[in-house]
């Protein structure tokens, strides 16, 4: 029994170590190139539709939480909870950006204002500030519920700053 006992706590253990819940680091991709989400990992495949019967939109700095990459697809969660495959074709590398104050390239009526600061990133849009986080050259500004609100990319011709709004993106 005692032996039994032992197995099943170390088996539980390799479990929760193995987990993709228990990965040390979130890893965040960014898009190059206009683009669509695919249901499958196949150009050929069926492409995301959204509650429009519209295909799903993808714009040159947007970027997303990789959850898992083969194969040259990337599945992404483009909105909490949503997940949708990307070609590595797509992608584009980042270099870190400068704080500054920036236009928002899918809504350029609105300016996003940056700052590096002791604690981390933050960003002020009109009245609101958020705080971020920076991740593989990528700074995600999250909303109160932890849900990416706001990026800041550079894909070496200046930084874009993204809005995640649905009113914009039309995710879902």
């Amino acid at each position: 029994m005692k032996l039994r006992n032992a197995f099943l706590t170390v088996v539980s253990a390799a479990a929760i170590i193995m987990s993709p819940l228990a990965s040390a680091e979130e890893s965040y991709i960014t898009i190059g190139k206009p683009s669509k989400v695919f249901d499958t990992p196949n150009a050929k495949g069926y492409v995301t539709l959204n509650q429009k019967n519209e295909e799903v939109k993808l714009v040159p700095g947007m970027s997303f939480k990789s959850i898992e990459h083969s194969k040259g697809w990337h599945l992404i969660e483009y909105f909490p909870g949503l997940r949708g495959y990307v070609a590595d074709n797509i992608l584009s590398a980042t270099s870190l950006p400068k704080p500054g104050l920036y236009k928002i390239a899918n809504l350029p009526d609105q300016k996003i204002k940056v700052e590096k600061t002791a604690d981390g990133w933050k960003a002020t849009i009109g009245t609101v500030a958020l705080k971020g986080k920076e991740i593989d050259n990528v700074i995600v500004f999250f909303n109160d519920d932890k849900t990416p609100a706001y990026t800041l990319v550079d894909l070496g011709e200046g930084p874009i700053a993204i809005t995640y709004d649905n009113t914009v993106t039309a995710f879902f």
